[in-house]
């Protein structure tokens, strides 16, 4: 079973409710043990996450890498499982002005950082999620047919969560058109992928 430490940094529950409903997509695939509850009142979560990006921020914005580096190393992380922090400013990274964030394994940790401020509604944050949900959980990984590698590995079957878009327009056009299509979330050979990732990990 997947054991998830979720730290919501965010001043609504919205975000971690749209969380909850990806979560719920991925458990048809594998197990997933999540805390605390997402959307649920986590203060010491927030703080944490304010503490942290008031440390590494700079100008409103957050470097991702720094921010993980930073995090990982303080005490309340300790032996935690696979982590979901959501931040609320913009995060950028080396050789990129901006991301949404992404899934990333970091001193052995598997992290998924994702930040709201350029989230332009509730079906584009659900694509987010389940985008780097599905990265942690094995989808379309590297060397698998009908991927591509753009900023990591991607599938390219028609309307699957797991297919990579670069700008933002593209991001939430691609999420609405896909929700729209009534596809699953996942095409079937990243179903595949994500039922691999769970047995080889029971």
């Amino acid at each position: 079973m997947a054991r998830i430490k979720l730290y919501d940094g965010t001043r609504t529950p919205q975000a971690g409710l749209v969380l909850k409903r990806a979560l719920q997509e991925l458990a048809n695939f594998q197990r997933v043990e999540v805390s605390p509850s997402p959307g649920a009142v986590d203060v010491q979560g927030f703080n944490f996450v304010q503490g942290a990006v008031a440390r590494v921020g700079r100008r409103g914005r957050v470097h991702l890498g720094d921010f993980l580096t930073y995090i990982h190393g303080l005490p309340e992380l300790r032996n935690q499982p696979e982590r979901v922090v959501i931040v609320e400013p913009d995060l950028f990274a080396d050789g990129l002005n901006w991301c949404f964030g992404g899934h990333t394994k970091h001193a052995g940790t598997d992290y998924v950082v994702l930040s709201t401020k350029r989230v332009r509604d509730y079906t584009h944050l659900f694509h987010l999620f389940a985008h780097e949900l599905g990265h942690m959980y094995g989808a379309a990984p590297p060397g698998r047919r009908n991927t591509i590698e753009l900023l990591g590995s991607h599938c390219v079957n028609n309307n699957c969560v797991m297919q990579q878009q670069v700008t933002i327009e593209d991001s939430v056009l691609y999420a609405h058109a896909r929700a729209r299509s009534g596809a699953p979330v996942y095409c079937g050979q990243c179903q595949v992928d994500l039922r691999r990732y769970s047995k080889g990990h029971e």
